[in-house]
């Protein structure tokens, strides 16, 4: 499922204005003209979340389950510029699903 926040390029905690600013934006960029799907994909992510309850909405009952790269990419991308590690990764892991509130399996 794709997630308007990232179609808009928006946090999830945007306001009214950031979405309509992010909206018109975009579509500007990619016009029906020049670019239809993507006009279309920007339009659909604009009508999903474009009020408080829409995206109170979207976040109870649509929001997609992250993937690896959304749960550790920013964290492995820090200020070091060092390649990451299997302890530092599985660090990150750790925490990443701490944040989402699952489970973390039980050692051996």
């Amino acid at each position: 499922m794709k997630n308007p926040f990232h179609i808009l390029n928006i946090p999830p905690d945007a306001n009214d204005e950031t979405v309509q600013t992010a909206f018109e934006r975009l579509i500007k960029l990619h016009s029906k003209a020049t670019s239809p799907s993507r006009a279309k994909e920007i339009e659909w992510a604009y009508q999903t979340i474009k009020n408080p309850r829409d995206r109170i909405s979207f976040k109870l009952f649509q929001t997609p389950t992250p993937d690896l790269p959304t749960l550790i990419g920013p964290s492995l991308t820090d200020l070091t510029h060092e390649p990451p590690n299997k302890d530092k990764t599985l660090a990150v892991i750790e925490n990443g699903l701490k944040s989402f509130q699952l489970a973390l399996p039980e050692e051996d």
